[in-house]
């Protein structure tokens, strides 16, 4: 089992447990559909879980974690391609 130190691939043929950012990974263990990575510290990578549909990434300013929120004035909520129509005269 590898925790620390330099990764040879042409060794390491099974990892059992969480690759470390130092060692190239991402130091979590589990993802769920629509979550997004984000350097949270030097050395260390957070995820924002997905949300509801509708919702806005919110950057809090250097320094701080992202977040969801309300998208609040200011922002169009474009509907998808299918129910858009055209007339032309």
């Amino acid at each position: 089992m590898l925790s620390t130190g330099a990764v040879d691939r042409n060794s390491a043929t099974y990892f059992n447990t969480t690759l470390s950012v130092s060692n190239g990974g991402t130091g979590l263990s589990s993802y769920t559909t629509g979550d997004l990575l984000y350097a949270s510290g030097a050395t260390t990578i957070s995820k924002l879980a997905a949300v509801a549909s509708g919702s806005c990434l919110i950057s809090n300013g250097v320094g701080a974690a992202p977040s969801w929120g309300s998208c609040g004035t200011g922002f169009v909520q474009l509907a998808p391609a299918s129910a858009q129509t055209d007339s032309y005269q």
